[in-house]
């Protein structure tokens, strides 16, 4: 029997229990107007797969669990072992009701037990004891920590019926919902307790699972792996269905950390001979050192050296999981970090035993000791593990990795990504093969558990309804295009409106194998494209200069020296940048030097002479570049009028918020940057943006009020008026935030409008766009597909797999160019201004062919995909890069959180911008933001 203090503790564990992936955020969002009818109308498949219940009034008896160590009882236990604890209960269980109820059931190897078979319990709260069986060669302490307790106690009972009410657009009252939050969570559970013992999950909120069957090496120690998504979701159909789909994953290479180490920072592993990081040619060897070019331990313990190597290895390594090769396998370890001494340098205190005193040793010492172990890498910093109070060192030549270690999403080069996407980007009918591949491997008819709780899941994709969308009217100077499959060309159409002349301006080659006659040309070529097209340059004959990559910096200066000497000493207009390939550490050094780093900045524009000597391609690729330059000199491509949705009254503002990269628990938070970006002019083709820095990992945009307040005194002073209309998109927010956004946002937009006017209250509708989502539609008939097999640009869903009753809807704008499309999905969470779906559908496809610098449909209104632009690369001056040194500083004034922040001046930043005004309002205007290609 616990005592008391035993029974409040179990008591405030139970308390703090919660259900995280049943909430439905889009409950409280602006319920659908109607549907779209526009467009002509065909039939896909979806990944979605249809689920009946068979039984109509079943109910789930929902139980909280807490499982503790005997031993420890403060022990945090991970869901694996939770998981061997649980299955352990359900095989030792006696037989009769408490069986019956385990079997039936579900557990979420965290807190929250389903079945639909009630257990009896004999009080409020019963504990049961769990012994797991012995490792081998465990010590007394080991065998003494596989003993737990299990505490159980009911929660309440689930409703399924409701699960389908729902889904027919019928509990929509907030208890309902509550029922059906619950009852997704019970579903989600099941579906996954078969899949916990034949897969890996990793990531995606318990809905993402991997197998090591098919991996492909990556560059780097990597492999990527293939897996699927699964999710239960009610849907506008009438029924519930679970959507499937194929994921990819990265990950280490098992075995050797050593090995996986020397991969990385030494471009080889035990057999290799790359010839250092970035060579050519050379094996995949792993493990150990062989004969491979700078095979030390002493050159890689230089190169570990580096403070930005060091923090390069623990952002790598942080959290990955491992065995030691010199004792007992037992539970993996979880590596902390590295220490900044040896292996021979690293010392401690020992105690010999018998009341003799304490000495230092060094680890070297101390594994030829105890271990008998002669250390072949004494140089090698040693791998940090445990907590404060139980920290433990081991060297690294000992240490294992475990399979399925995820490498750190913003970790992975820019090689491994190559070679991901060559893996991943499958044209629509091989995705659609893998999904039902995938649906077969899962077999859902075979699981008794499924049986059990009479749920029955269609073996075929639900085949709906679609629309394509015709596309809008593109606009030039003094002509109109119709687009074709969401592209149409440049030609020798005008651009819509004037750039500043082009005057003070350099080219910069970077390409030692160009000469001089090379680089004319290309000067000759690109200026003839900005004549033909309308843009105005009056210096055709720009200064020089060439220069080598060791000396970037002083070659971009060089650069704007020559340009203000040529422009009679005004601040350079543009610099054009060659480069013999593009490379994304190089082109971000680039476009920093060009804005933080020279005496005032510059707007850069770069180009790959590959690409600008190849004259199969070069008359696209010359007017590709005509159209950012253009933009970039504040000029105006191309125009996409919206008739009877936009007007000269009528705003639109993009937002998005990006966060900083994992780091330790012991260092800094970095912020995040909140961007807004809006149209300041009537026609919505000139945009400015607005960039905070608020507290770090911070969904909702802290300082949105100023910010909307900035956008709409630059509207009605460009204007003579304030808007009247505003249609504000949003991204980034994830699905369990809609609802935060909805309100808290919404909340300091208005209080804008309030401290701007009292009397101003202009109307607005608020649209989240997201697309991190696994939604895919596939044709039914070829003759709706592209050469890719992509459905048509314009493709609008908004039915059947799409929310019971929210307004939301599925839209591909744009041509699939590689691999399957992922459609926008846009759900309008707020709307004043009273859309229908088929103006909504309508605004969203037209504007999604405004993009200011391509020619073609891109897959994301513009305003939102440009504030994504300014967001990730203003990480750029915000987050220290990967070779650098930690300059990264604090963030002030932050909200008080308590939370640490690394250190950053936003002010001086801003200051540096707007040295050169017509620097700051071309490196934003539409979308050109100078830290973007």
């Amino acid at each position: 029997m616990a005592d008391n203090s035993e029974t409040k503790e179990i008591e405030d564990a139970f308390n703090s229990l919660s259900l995280r992936d049943g909430k439905d955020d889009l409950a409280n969002c602006v319920p659908r107007p109607d549907f779209g009818r526009q467009g002509r109308k065909i039939m896909v498949s979806a990944n979605m797969f249809k689920v009946t219940f068979k039984k109509n009034d079943l109910i789930v008896y929902h139980y909280d669990i807490v499982i503790e160590s005997v031993v420890n009882k403060n022990a945090v236990l991970p869901k694996e072992l939770k998981w061997k604890v649980w299955k352990k209960l359900c095989a030792t269980a006696p037989g009769g009701p408490v069986k019956w109820g385990l079997a039936a059931g579900a557990y979420d190897r965290e807190r929250n037990f389903f079945t639909v078979h009630r257990i009896p319990l004999s009080k409020p709260v019963v504990h049961l004891p769990v012994e797991l069986e012995d490792e081998e060669g465990a010590t007394e302490r080991q065998r003494q920590s596989r003993n737990f307790r299990v505490y159980v106690r009911f929660a309440r009972e689930i409703d399924l019926s409701v699960v389908l009410l729902y889904s027919q657009g019928q509990a929509c009252d907030p208890a309902p919902r509550d029922m059906v939050a619950m009852g997704k969570a019970a579903l989600n559970t099941l579906l996954r307790q078969d899949l916990y013992d034949r897969f890996v999950p990793k990531g995606g909120q318990g809905r993402r699972f991997f197998t090591s069957e098919d991996a492909k090496e990556l560059p780097d120690a990597g492999l990527v792996l293939e897996g699927f998504i699964q999710s239960f979701v009610p849907t506008q159909s009438g029924f519930p269905a679970i959507q499937l789909d194929t994921a990819y994953g990265p990950f280490f290479k098992p075995g050797s950390l050593l090995g996986t180490v020397t991969e990385i920072f030494m471009g080889h592993g035990g057999g290799g001979g790359r010839g250092g990081r970035g060579g050519r040619g050379g094996g995949r060897g792993r493990g150990g050192f062989g004969n491979g070019f700078s095979n030390s331990s002493a050159h890689l313990a230089n190169i570990l050296s580096a403070r930005h190597n060091q923090e390069k290895l623990t952002r790598l390594f942080y959290g990955a999981k491992y065995t030691l090769t010199h004792r007992t396998a037992g539970r993996p370890l979880q590596i902390e970090g590295f220490t900044s001494e040896s292996a021979e340098r690293f010392r401690f205190k020992i105690n010999d035993g018998n009341g003799r005193q304490e000495r230092m040793i060094s680890a070297v010492e101390y594994y030829t000791a105890t271990y008998n172990l002669v250390l072949k890498h004494p140089s090698l910093p040693m791998v940090r593990t445990g907590k404060e109070k139980d920290k433990k060192v081991f060297p690294m030549e000992l240490v294992n990795l475990v399979p399925f270690n995820g490498i750190p999403f913003a970790a992975v080069s820019s090689n491994q990504t190559a070679e991901m996407i060559k893996v991943a980007a499958k044209p629509p009918p091989e995705r659609k093969e893998q999904t039902m591949n995938w649906r077969r491997k899962l077999n859902y008819s075979q699981l008794p558990k499924l049986r059990e709780w009479c749920l029955e899941v269609s073996p075929e994709m639900m085949k709906i309804p679609a629309r394509i969308l015709e596309p809008p009217q593109v606009q030039y100077r003094g002509r109109t295009i119709t687009p074709r499959n969401g592209a149409w060309n440049l030609e020798d159409n005008k651009f819509a409106g004037a750039n500043r002349p082009l005057k003070v301006w350099s080219v910069v080659c970077f390409d030692s194998w160009m000469k001089d006659p090379d680089i004319n040309s290309v000067i000759t070529q690109l200026v003839g494209t900005l004549s033909k097209n309308g843009s105005i340059v009056e210096n055709r004959n720009p200064p020089v200069v060439s220069s080598n990559l060791s000396e970037l910096k002083q070659g971009l200066r060089n650069g704007a020296i020559e340009a203000i000497k040529k422009g009679g000493g005004s601040h350079p207009q543009l610099i054009v940048v060659i480069l013999r390939s593009r490379e994304s550490g190089l082109y971000q050094a680039i476009k920093r030097i060009a804005a933080n780093e020279l005496k005032a900045p510059v707007v850069t524009q770069i180009m790959i002479s590959a690409k600008s000597n190849n004259a199969r391609g070069i008359g696209a690729y010359l007017s590709n570049v005509a159209m950012k330059v253009h933009s970039k000199l504040g000029g105006v491509t191309h125009a996409v009028p919206v008739p009877g949705v936009i007007d000269q009254t009528t705003m639109l503002v993009g937002a998005d918020v990006t966060h900083p990269p994992p780091t330790a628990k012991d260092k800094p938070l970095l912020p995040s940057i909140a961007v807004s970006v809006a149209a300041v002019n009537g026609d919505n083709n000139m945009f400015v943006p607005c960039v905070r820095f608020q507290t770090g990992r911070r969904e909702m945009i802290e300082d949105l009020t100023e910010m909307m307040k900035d956008h709409i005194r630059l509207f009605e002073k460009k204007n003579g008026s304030k808007p009247q209309k505003i249609l504000f998109f949003r991204d980034g927010v994830s699905e369990g935030q809609y609802d935060l956004c909805a309100t808290i946002e919404m909340d300091r937009i208005k209080k804008a409008f309030k401290e701007l006017d009292p009397k101003y209250n202009p109307k607005i509708t608020l649209i989240i766009c997201a697309k991190r989502h696994h939604m895919r539609f596939f044709a039914e008939d070829r003759r709706d597909t592209d050469k890719t097999g992509n459905l048509l640009p314009g493709t609008v869903v908004d039915s059947d797999v799409t929310h019971p009753y929210a307004f939301d809807f599925y839209l591909q704008a744009h041509a699939g160019l590689q691999g399957t499309a992922r459609p926008t999905h846009y759900v309008v969470v707020v709307d004043e201004n009273n859309f229908t779906a088929d103006r909504m559908q309508g605004l969203c496809n037209s504007l999604c062919y405004s993009y200011a610098r391509t020619s073609r449909a891109v897959s994301l209104v513009p305003v939102v995909y440009y504030a994504d632009l300014i967001a990730w690369k203003a990480r750029d001056f915000v987050y220290p890069a990967e070779d650098a040194s930690d300059t990264a500083s604090v963030v002030t004034g932050s909200s008080g959180s308590g939370t640490v922040h690394a250190s950053f001046d936003p002010q001086q930043l801003y200051k540096r911008l707007e040295q050169v005004p017509a620097f700051n309002e071309m490196m934003w205007v539409s979308g050109s933001l100078n830290l973007s290609l």
